[in-house]
């Protein structure tokens, strides 16, 4: 059996494209809220630094979100990061915070349904050329954007070293800010052979407040900021709730 892979543009860039012909395409489902409210992921963080802090780390961690309601949300990030990129040492930072809804809208975009994936090697004396060929047709899917309040707890710590000093750095205080959340699902069907996919983005930007700054015993001082950032989650679909396959 064929497999169907429905991946959104956003997500992936394509390689060799082709355009698909004779295929008997049916759009099974088509809701944003079959998207998982309730995730634990996986997640590649990095590089982070301070601007008292001199190190840089780069590591990976786990990611939640839990939903209690269609307004409220918690989320929790605990990451190690055990590369220091200009030294020796380690990070750490955990983080337990929320969000709040205010207000969110439905807009139609155009997906790529992938029909067809395949790969292809050529080796030469010198040289190796691969090839990627997709074949896909174009349908449109909903996405619900939401706009959210966020704050929460923050609490980040390293070991750094190189060859004159070593360092232990502490920072703890809060966050709050402002967050824009993207999300799609789509289930269908082609010749027969039913996929679906799903797809969530959370972009933020917060002001940090840390009012306990530590470097080694020695208090620094309260610390203010700010960051930005994004979260990507691949495939988080609720296939309990779904109708999918009736």
């Amino acid at each position: 059996m064929k497999n169907l892979l429905l991946l959104f543009a956003f997500v992936f860039g394509l390689g060799q494209v082709s355009l698909a012909q004779n295929y008997q395409f049916k759009k099974i489902q088509d809701d944003p809220d079959f998207v998982a409210d309730k995730i634990i992921g996986v997640s590649c963080v990095g590089p982070l630094t301070y601007a008292k802090n001199t190190s840089m780390t780069l590591g990976a961690g786990l990611d939640g979100i839990w939903s209690f309601n269609p307004l409220l949300q918690a989320y929790g990030t605990l990451n190690l990061s055990p590369i220091v990129l200009d030294g020796k040492g380690w990070g750490s930072f955990v983080e337990l915070g929320g969000a709040m809804k205010l207000f969110s809208y439905k807009k139609q975009k155009d997906v790529k349904v992938v029909l067809s994936y395949s790969e292809s090697t050529q080796r030469g004396l010198y040289t190796e050329t691969r090839t990627t060929t997709v074949k896909y047709i174009e349908s449109e899917a909903t996405f619900k954007q939401t706009f959210k309040l966020r704050a929460g707890t923050h609490l980040y710590r390293t070991f750094y070293t190189d060859t004159t000093f070593a360092m232990r750095y502490k920072a703890r205080g809060i966050y709050g800010g402002l967050e824009f959340e993207t999300k799609a699902a789509l289930v269908s069907s082609v010749d027969g052979d039913a996929g679906i996919t799903s797809g969530l983005t959370r972009v933020y930007i917060d002001a940090l407040m840390l009012p306990s700054v530590r470097i080694d015993t020695t208090g620094v001082g309260p610390s203010i900021g700010w960051r930005a950032g994004f979260i990507s989650y691949l495939n988080p679909n609720r296939s309990k709730k779904s109708s999918f396959g009736k």
